[in-house]
């Protein structure tokens, strides 16, 4: 995948090398470029995996998006009818424009893969957001009021003035369930962002706000058949949703041999 790092530091100059050095550590083997936005308390860069816009300035927004959404569509024709002649836009800049209309809500209406960061010049305020399952992922830390960010962790050590320890209550997660969850990170200082949160840097504080959880309603219906309907279709739903504008003879599946996939599969087809 393709990775998205920055800084941020109210007040301060954020030199291109600093960036620099944040991208190149995100840097994957199949990248086609790297890309770099700096202002005053604000630096962001981007290693590109894909050939579309993922980093912008557009109105006093400046932002880094890196993203495999399922409702762009839907969200071109919201920004549409807020600004007249919009026009079809890059992603990074129709985000931007979805910002300006719905301020940090806007994460909200994101659906599929996603991890953004977001500067507004006018407010000092710095959003950082990953999708809600946590498909994609967002590494920070908090170096003595500058807030370091990125894809991967990699991304975060490269601008960090001293090299971190191991986090040993992460080790212990690992060793437990072979998986180190959020907040928590392999090195100590460094934490990742919650699937389903947004975290928020304003006026030198940091807050963590959460923008979507599962809900679990209750319900007095016990016919079989309906909620044999309500998961089939679900699942139809969701499937349908990520094929939009794919075309057959290009898309496939990987196949394990288990209901998961098995199911996935056939409603592809």
């Amino acid at each position: 995948m393709s990775g998205i790092g920055g800084i941020c530091e109210l007040g301060a100059e954020i030199s291109n090398a600093k960036i620099d050095a944040v991208v190149r550590a995100l840097a994957m083997p199949d990248e086609i470029g790297r890309d770099a936005s700096v202002a005053p308390s604000i630096g962001l860069g981007v290693a590109r995996r894909w050939p579309f816009q993922q980093l912008a300035s557009v109105d006093g927004v400046r932002i880094a998006v890196d993203a495999d959404l399922i409702n762009v569509a839907e969200l071109t024709t919201r920004v549409k009818g807020k600004f007249s002649g919009a026009g079809s836009l890059p992603l990074a800049e129709l985000l931007a424009k979805l910002y300006r209309i719905d301020g940090p809500s806007f994460v909200e209406k994101l659906h599929g893969a996603f991890a953004v960061a977001l500067w507004d010049e006018r407010a000092y305020r710095l959003i950082l957001a990953i999708d809600r399952l946590g498909i994609k992922s967002l590494y920070w830390t908090n170096e003595r009021g500058r807030l370091i960010f990125a894809s991967r962790a990699r991304g975060v050590l490269a601008a960090l003035s001293e090299s971190p320890d191991v986090n040993p209550a992460a080790l212990m997660q690992f060793l437990l369930f072979s998986v180190v969850p959020a907040p928590l990170s392999s090195y100590s200082g460094v934490e990742k962002i919650r699937p389903g949160y947004r975290l928020i840097f304003e006026n030198g504080q940091i807050r963590h706000e959460s923008y979507w959880d599962l809900n679990y309603d209750e319900s007095g219906n016990f016919d079989e058949r309906h909620w044999a309907e309500e998961l089939r279709e679900g699942i139809r739903a969701a499937v349908h949703r990520h094929l939009a504008d794919l075309r057959a003879e290009a898309s496939g599946a990987y196949l394990s041999g288990g209901t998961d996939s098995s199911s996935v599969t056939a409603f592809m087809s």
